[in-house]
Order: structure tokens, then C-alpha cells, then sequence
């Protein structure tokens, strides 16, 4: 943005929930204390009914098909109502699409969902959607997901792929089917007032940017051509090391590596190409450094 605008424009970034959970940032956007939010379209539809269209299970084929259509004048209708509410949308990014993984059994058929207890978020749509399927829905917090996958409060998650590793689920799920049944996405406004105090040049820099963030968060990287080098676990203190590379039970190479986000210690979040996930043998150790670079250990969260 800085770029674009020939140091006109300059972006004070927050992530990692510190301005607040999305519903409390997509209120404060709405209150003008925050200028930009760029969160889970979802959290939008507490207040903007048809926001509601983007939850409709089986309605993209594909993330590609999503972006196409909701950053083409078919998003800028459903979303044109949004300056009632305080804000003024500017594009529509990628969160996933959602598949399901259970405990318990695998998913081949809707027939294998019966009476499955399933997390879901606290939205009616996706009460209605497992429901009409045989499932048994239970509507959860997602920070309350992984203890419910452990007590056995749910047997399956709903999910994009990421929350494997994000919400630290991968101890108890055993199966994984890739359904593609419903698209997530993050929807980027600006506070109203805010965005009409901007020069219509300012205003069309932001936009143009915003489109270019978007696009970016559906992309796929391509994974490394080599094998690179294995990580190191280290202690908190940093005072010793242990190549997990020594001990072929506590990890393992995948055949593709996967682009993932990674919680640090202090509550932020990094990028980092992950052969495989597996927690470090002692629960107190954590990645080494800023883990850019393959990781052969979980982070704890």
C-alpha cells in the first residue's frame, strides 16, 4: 500500500486477535476506532443478513470459482448494503474450504454421518445443514473445539484443513475427507466515515490494493523442489538442542509439504513450510526460532 501510494498511505497492521476476537474488530470498524478490518465473512452476519448468501453449503465448486465471483460485480451487489451498517466493503479474501474430520470413522458417504456428534460454529445455517444430513450437530467456540474432540463432547470437526494444525487438533482426529462442501471467506471493509474522508485517488489506491491482498490470500505456494534441511526443538530457555531427524518415531516427512500458520509463543503468527506435524517428545519444547523454514515439532499453543 505504501508502494502504491508513494508513501501516501500507511498501514498500521494488527493480527493474532489484538485489537480484539473478529466480531469485536468488525464492531469496532463499524465505531471508526479501527480503520480497516479484514475478517471471516461470517462474523459479518450478525448484522448484514445477506452476508448469509456466502454460507450456503455446495455453492463454489472451488476457492478459485469463490474469488472469481465475489470480487466481480456479483460481490459488490451482495455486499452494497454495507455502508448502513457503518461500512464500506472493498474485497473478499479466502479462509478455506471446509471438509470434515472425525475421531472415530471415516466419511465416505452422507449415509457415514449419522448420529455423528459434529462440531459446528454457533450459526444456525450450519445447525440446519449436519442436521438435514443425519448428524449430530453441536454448536461450539472454536477455542473450545479441541477439548471437546478430547472428551469426546464431538467426534468430528467441520473444517478447512489449517485448523488441524491452528486450533491443535491433529492428536485426536484419525480420518480426513476432502468434501468441499462449503466455502469460507474474509471479507476486507473499511469504517464509512473514514473512507469517505479519503480522496476519491486514495480511495481507488485502496481498493485496487485490497483486490491484490485478496487475490494473494487464495493462492497456493508451490512446494520447495528439494528437501531442506530438518529444524531443531529447543527448549523455552533455549539452552539446548535435539534433532528430531535422530528419532524417525516422533516425525516424519509428508509427500507434499503444506503452507501453514503457526501460533508462537507470544501469541503471533508465522507462515512455515511443515513436512509433517507431530508434537516434540517434551511438551514444554517449542519451534526453533522464527521456524521460516521446514519445522519438525509442533509449537504448543
Amino acid at each position: 500500500m505504501n508502494e502504491a501510494s508513494d508513501g501516501a498511505i500507511t498501514l498500521d497492521v494488527h493480527h493474532s486477535n489484538e485489537l480484539g476476537s473478529d466480531a469485536e474488530s468488525i464492531e469496532s470498524t463499524r465505531m471508526g476506532t479501527i480503520d480497516l478490518i479484514f475478517a471471516g465473512t461470517s462474523g459479518f452476519t450478525s448484522f448484514y443478513e445477506k452476508a448469509k448468501v456466502l454460507d450456503l453449503p455446495f455453492l463454489f465448486d472451488s476457492a478459485e470459482q469463490a474469488y472469481e465471483v465475489t470480487n466481480s460485480e456479483i460481490g459488490e451487489q451482495i455486499f452494497s448494503g454495507l455502508e448502513e451498517f457503518g461500512l464500506v466493503f472493498l474485497s473478499e479474501g479466502d479462509n478455506g474450504m471446509r471438509h470434515i474430520s472425525t475421531t472415530n470413522r471415516p466419511v465416505h458417504t452422507a449415509a457415514d454421518v449419522q448420529g455423528l456428534k459434529i462440531r459446528v460454529p454457533e450459526s444456525q445455517l450450519y445447525l440446519d445443514v449436519w442436521q438435514a444430513l443425519g448428524a449430530t450437530p453441536v454448536a461450539l467456540a472454536l477455542p473450545e473445539l479441541a477439548l471437546a474432540l478430547s472428551n469426546g463432547t464431538a467426534e468430528a470437526q467441520d473444517n478447512a484443513t489449517y485448523h488441524l494444525v491452528a486450533n491443535a487438533t491433529y492428536d485426536d482426529i484419525k480420518y480426513f475427507s476432502n468434501i468441499n462442501y462449503m466455502w469460507m471467506g474474509c471479507t476486507m471493509a473499511a469504517n464509512a466515515n473514514t473512507w469517505n474522508g479519503l480522496d476519491p485517488a486514495v480511495q481507488e489506491i485502496l481498493k485496487e490494493q485490497a483486490k491484490a491482498a485478496a487475490k494473494y490470500s487464495f493462492l497456493t505456494p508451490s512446494p520447495p523442489t528439494t528437501r531442506p534441511p530438518p529444524r531443531l526443538c529447543r527448549t523455552p530457555a533455549w539452552s539446548s538442542t535435539s534433532s528430531l531427524m535422530s528419532s524417525p518415531s516422533r516425525t516424519r516427512w509428508a509427500a507434499t509439504p503444506t503452507m501453514i500458520s503457526i501460533r508462537m509463543r507470544a501469541g503471533t503468527t508465522r507462515s512455515c513450510w511443515t513436512p509433517s506435524w507431530r508434537r516434540c517428545a517434551d511438551p514444554n519444547k517449542i519451534c526453533a526460532d522464527s521456524c521460516i523454514g521446514p519445522c519438525l515439532c509442533s509449537c504448543p499453543l
